[in-house]
C-alpha cells in the first residue's frame, strides 16, 4: 500500500511539473524564489525552482541506530536521489500536518558531489522564504524547522536539497519530540525609561509551544512595543508591562502544546541601582549582508588571528528563522573576537541568545579585547545532549561545573553581570543562575574585552541580539 501510495505521488509529480530535480512533500510549487545563500566564497545566489515537487510519504520506521541523531529520533523519510548543479530536489508538507510536538530535521548525506540542505515555507501566493539551511563545503548537511517557526500564510513546508555542484545524495527527515516541559523558553528582561521614570518589562517567549495569557501582578500591560526596547521583536512572542518600583515581581503565562496546557511563572527582580542602564553596545546582525563573512563588515568583529579577517576563522551572517543571525560551524573552524571596550568601572550587564543546531556550542568572556588568551577568564561548553558545563580561571587554572541540563534545539538566553565596583558577578544561562563571586569565582575577570565564540568539534550554533548595558 504504501509503494501504491508513493507510485500515485510521483505519477502526479510528473505530470505536473517537467524540468528541475527537485521534489516535496505534498504537491506542486509556483514562482521561483530568489535567495542568498552562499555558504561559501563561491556560492553566491539560489533561484529557488520548484519544477517536480512531489509530496512526502511518511515511513513506518520507530527508529534507526545508526547514529546518535537516528537513535533518538523517528525517521520518517529517506530516498536516495541526484540533482544537477543549481537545481532544487524536494519533498513538501502541509504545515497543518505537522504537530508542535516535533521538531523535523533535514539530513542530507552526500554520496558525490556537494548537495546542500535548505527548508523554506511557502504562502498562498506561491511566495517562498527561507526558514533554515546548512551549506558546509563537506560532509553532512543538517537543518531543522518546527511548526510554530511558519509563519501563519504559509501552508507548506519544503525540505529541499540544492545542487551545489552535481550530487548524488541520502536523503533523511526526522521527528523528534521537542522537551515536555512547556515552561522552557520563558524568560523577562527590562530596561529604564528616564523620560517616564517607569520600568519596561518585556516577557519573552522562544518555545516550540503557543503562549496566550500573560500576566505580571501589580503591573500595568502595554498593548505595543515600546519605542525605546531595542530588542523588540526578535524571536518569539513578546508582552510588554510597566512598573514604576523596583522590587520582586512574578510574571505567569499559560502555554499550550497539543491540547495540553501548563501555567508557567518566572519570577524576577528589579534592582533599584539598574535605573540609569545606557546601551553601550548592541548588535543584531540585520545590517550586514548575508552569506557573507562578519569580519569585513564591522569594525566589533575580528577574527582570534587578526590576520585572518574574511578567512577560514571568520563566520557567515546566515538567516535563519526569517532574521538574520550568525552561524558557527566546526567545518571551517570559526574563531570570532565581539569587541566589548575593556570596560572596567561600573556595572555592566552583557546579554545575548545562541541556539545549538544538533550540535556543541561554545564562548569565553576575555578581559582584554586586543591581547586574547586561551579560553578567556570565563567559559561555557554545550554538548550535543542538551547540557553545559561553566568554566572559570582561578590561579591560573579553569575550574568547571558539572553538566547542567539545559533543553536544546531553541534559542538559549545567557546573560552576565559584572559588577566592578562590588564584586558581584552573576551568570544566568537558560534562566539557571550561577554566582561568579562565591564558591565558583572568577578571579581574572577584571575587564570585560570581549567574546569569543569557537566553533569546537561538531559546532553547529547561532548567536544573534547580542545586548551590553551600563549601569550607574
Amino acid at each position: 500500500m504504501k509503494n501504491l501510495f508513493l507510485l500515485i505521488g510521483i505519477l502526479a509529480a510528473i505530470a505536473m511539473f517537467s524540468s528541475c530535480e527537485q521534489d516535496s512533500l505534498t504537491g506542486d510549487m509556483a514562482e521561483p524564489l530568489t535567495e542568498e545563500t552562499t555558504g561559501q566564497s563561491a556560492k553566491q545566489q539560489v533561484n529557488y525552482d520548484e519544477t517536480n515537487a512531489e509530496a512526502l510519504v511518511e515511513l513506518d520506521i520507530a527508529s534507526i541506530e545508526t547514529s546518535e541523531l537516528e537513535s533518538r529520533s523517528t525517521l520518517i523519510y529517506e530516498t536516495v536521489a541526484s540533482v544537477s548543479e543549481g537545481n532544487f530536489f524536494s519533498r513538501w508538507m502541509n504545515v497543518a500536518d505537522m504537530s508542535s510536538d516535533y521538531r523535523y530535521i533535514l539530513k542530507v548525506t552526500p554520496l558525490s558531489g556537494d548537495p546542500d540542505a535548505m527548508i523554506y515555507g511557502r504562502n498562498s501566493s506561491n511566495s517562498y522564504r527561507l526558514i533554515s539551511e546548512s551549506m558546509k563545503p563537506s560532509g553532512v548537511d543538517q537543518t531543522s524547522v518546527t511548526k510554530n517557526e511558519f509563519r501563519s500564510d504559509e501552508s507548506r513546508a519544503y525540505f529541499s536539497v540544492y545542487g551545489f555542484s552535481a550530487a548524488r545524495f541520502r536523503m533523511q527527515i526526522f521527528r523528534e519530540r521537542i522537551s515536555s516541559n512547556h515552561c522552557d523558553g520563558l524568560d523577562v528582561e527590562y530596561e529604564y525609561d528616564s523620560a517616564s521614570g517607569l520600568y519596561i518589562i518585556t516577557v519573552k517567549y522562544s518555545g516550540n509551544c503557543e503562549i496566550s495569557w500573560v500576566d505580571i501582578e501589580n503591573a500595568a500591560p502595554i498593548s505595543s512595543c515600546p519605542p525605546m526596547i531595542t530588542t523588540c521583536g526578535t524571536g518569539g512572542t513578546e508582552f510588554y508591562f510597566q512598573v514604576s518600583d523596583p522590587g520582586t515581581y512574578n510574571a505567569c503565562a499559560t502555554i499550550t502544546c497539543n491540547g495540553s496546557t501548563q501555567l508557567c511563572c518566572k519570577e524576577f527582580e528589579i534592582l533599584p541601582n539598574q535605573s540609569a542602564c545606557q546601551i553601550v553596545r548592541s548588535e543584531n546582525f540585520e545590517s550586514y549582508r548575508p552569506n557573507a563573512k562578519i569580519s569585513p563588515q564591522s569594525n566589533d568583529w575580528t577574527t582570534w588571528e587578526p590576520w585572518n579577517e574574511g578567512g577560514s576563522q571568520d563566520a557567515f551572517v546566515r538567516w535563519f528563522g526569517g532574521s538574520k543571525t550568525l552561524r558557527l560551524a566546526d567545518d571551517r573552524i570559526e574563531d570570532v573576537i565581539y569587541k566589548l571596550g575593556n570596560k572596567n568601572n561600573g556595572r555592566y550587564e552583557l546579554s545575548w541568545k545562541m541556539k545549538m543546531e544538533n550540535g556543541t556550542g561554545y564562548f569565553n568572556i576575555q578581559r582584554d579585547q586586543n591581547n586574547v588568551v586561551g579560553g578567556g577568564q570565563l567559559q561555557v561548553k554545550f554538548n550535543e545532549f542538551g547540557q553545559y558545563k561553566v568554566g572559570v580561571r582561578r590561579n591560573g587554572q579553569l575550574v568547571e561545573t558539572n553538566w547542567i541540563q539545559y533543553t536544546n534545539w531553541q534559542w538559549v538566553s545567557i546573560k552576565l553581570v559584572v559588577d566592578f565596583n562590588t564584586g558581584e558577578k552573576i551568570l544566568t544561562v537558560a534562566g539557571r543562575e550561577i554566582n561568579l563571586s562565591g564558591s565558583l569565582r572568577v578571579d581574572g575577570l577584571t575587564s570585560m574585552g570581549a567574546i569569543n565564540f569557537y566553533a569546537t568539534n561538531g559546532s553547529n550554533f547561532y548567536v544573534d541580539d547580542i545586548l551590553m548595558k551600563e549601569c550607574n
